[in-house]
């Protein structure tokens, strides 16, 4: 059976497919990765914390590590648009 958490991480992974991104949802359920098709930028997203996002870019770096938490969450994410924006949000200023 689904927690509320997991039920919440499909819905938004499925609406988030049908805009045309990629969705990586883990086996836990409750978090997951956002993509396109050129699987460049990669987009994170958890509800195991009331709903985050996270920007992540690469390689890792003992300076910077591999990403920040956006001030958005999942539910800012209403069309195709704003998925795209997030997804290729700069880093802040550290």
């Amino acid at each position: 059976m689904l927690t509320s958490r997991q039920k919440e991480a499909l819905a938004f992974a499925e609406r988030i497919k049908s805009m045309g991104f990629v969705v990586y949802l883990a086996e836990r359920g409750d978090y997951g990765f956002i993509t396109d098709d050129t699987e460049s930028r990669v987009l994170s997203f958890s509800f195991d914390d009331g709903g985050s996002l996270g920007g992540n870019y690469g390689p890792p770096s003992i300076e910077s590590g591999t990403g920040w938490r956006m001030d958005k969450s999942p539910c800012d994410l209403k069309t195709a648009t704003d998925v795209r924006e997030a997804l290729y949000a700069n880093p802040p200023k550290f």
